[in-house]
């Protein structure tokens, strides 16, 4: 079944690992806060992978083998972020479906 959810990544300069479909593409990316952006994905929720994400500041180096899906507005700081997709050597299956169990950040229908 195919579900349209959200997601929030902190803005904290760590990786955040989520199981998304595996060729799930960010469809919208907006600031929550000065300290968070949110994303939004259609998720195939009958397979998903362990994928892993970060959020980085414009100016700051995109690290190496990594995708950049989206960036966020300018925040009311004057901040602009950018969703970036870290690359996992071996992805994880998730077998106890549906997605959004496995989420370990908020992840609610939009």
């Amino acid at each position: 079944m195919r579900t349209i959810y959200r997601f929030v990544i902190p803005v904290d300069d760590r990786h955040h690992d989520i199981y998304i479909s595996s060729k799930s593409r960010p469809l919208q990316v907006q600031n929550v806060s000065a300290s968070s952006v949110e994303f939004w994905c259609e998720v195939e929720t009958s397979e998903t992978y362990l994928r892993r994400f970060t959020v980085i500041g414009t100016g700051q180096n995109v690290p190496e083998g990594s995708v950049v899906h989206g960036t966020a507005p300018r925040n009311h700081a004057g901040l602009v972020w950018h969703l970036v997709e870290i690359p996992i050597v071996h992805p994880t299956h998730n077998p106890h479906n549906p997605a959004h169990s496995a989420l370990p950040i908020d992840a609610a229908p939009a």
